[in-house]
């Protein structure tokens, strides 16, 4: 009997909540955003900032496929600490920026320019605009060793958004070379000038060498 009546409580019980439960939405959005990105203390003297991506897809719906830098600019942009979300957005953009500088070529300098991009749009800093400059100075150089005109075109606009961000005698071409923004403008311009008019020079259906 007593077993009885205990299932019968239970039973009861579940009945009662579950319309509530019903009623309530699947997830807070709002709240979800701003608790996507937290610190964790493991210890009273250490911190550690985490990023619950099942959080910010929930807040921000977008795609499990999304890119981590586009989806913390949209927790951002949603009620996130930006603040936070920040200082975790950088250290993963620091990550792009420094394999870009250990191996320079063109996928990983436009991934590290693209990420710093998004991290200086979430929150501008000094650091990031350091980082932004000199990520945008180097494609800039690559870009000037390409032969097409595409590629030698981006060049003096990329030169030119370095200039804004970057100290007057910072050494973006090297550690010997103190940067005189108007002689790098103005190589980049002659170097586009001349890779386009070779191109414009040439025979239709003739495509211009890869790099």
């Amino acid at each position: 009997m007593y077993d009885v009546t205990r299932v019968a409580f239970v039973m009861a019980l579940v009945v009662s909540v579950a319309p509530l439960v019903a009623q309530q939405p699947a997830a807070d959005s709002t709240h979800a955003c701003r608790t996507a990105v937290y610190y964790q203390r493991p210890t009273a003297r250490d911190s550690a900032a985490i990023f619950s991506r099942d959080a910010a897809l929930r807040c921000t719906g977008l795609p499990p496929t999304a890119d981590t830098l586009t989806i913390l600019a949209a927790v951002a942009e949603r009620g996130g600490d930006r603040d936070l979300i920040a200082y975790y957005a950088l250290v993963v953009a620091n990550r792009h920026f420094r394999a870009s500088r250990d191996a320079p070529d063109r996928p990983k300098l436009e991934r590290a320019l693209r990420s710093l991009r998004i991290v200086h749009q979430i929150q501008p800093s000094g650091t990031t605009a350091s980082l932004l400059g000199l990520a945008a100075g180097s494609l800039a150089f690559a870009l000037q060793e390409s032969d097409r005109c595409v590629d030698v075109t981006r060049a003096p606009a990329l030169l030119a958004e370095a200039r804004t961000l970057l100290p007057v005698d910072s050494a973006v071409g090297g550690p010997d070379e103190p940067a005189d923004w108007n002689e790098f403008e103005r190589k980049a311009k002659e170097r586009a000038a001349q890779i386009c008019g070779r191109e414009s020079d040439q025979p239709p259906g003739a495509k211009p060498r890869e790099d």
